[in-house]
């Protein structure tokens, strides 16, 4: 009788520890999936700002994009997107 109370319990707390686990995982699947969608877009903008290549051909604003486009670039690897655009 109490072993059986006992893996009575074991169930139940291994039960709520699951349920628990899932909803966190569920709610970092939900902040990654967001943030990468919000990577793409900026990367999307800042490609859209620099459409024809103002930004770049300048000495000083030039070399500021190029960093900001390098450290865009190196974001990439997190969103799936490789650096010609496509998709992985």
């Amino acid at each position: 009788m109490i072993i059986e109370i006992f893996l009575s319990v074991l169930l139940l707390t291994s039960a709520v520890v699951n349920i628990i686990q899932l909803r966190r995982q569920e709610t970092l699947e939900t902040w990654l999936d967001d943030m990468s969608s919000d990577l793409n877009r900026v990367q999307k903008e800042f490609e859209i700002i620099d459409e024809k290549n103002w930004f770049e051909s300048d000495d000083e604003v030039g070399d500021t994009f190029n960093r900001l486009r390098d450290s865009l670039n190196k974001l990439n690897k997190y969103t799936g997107v490789d650096e010609d655009g496509e998709t992985t």
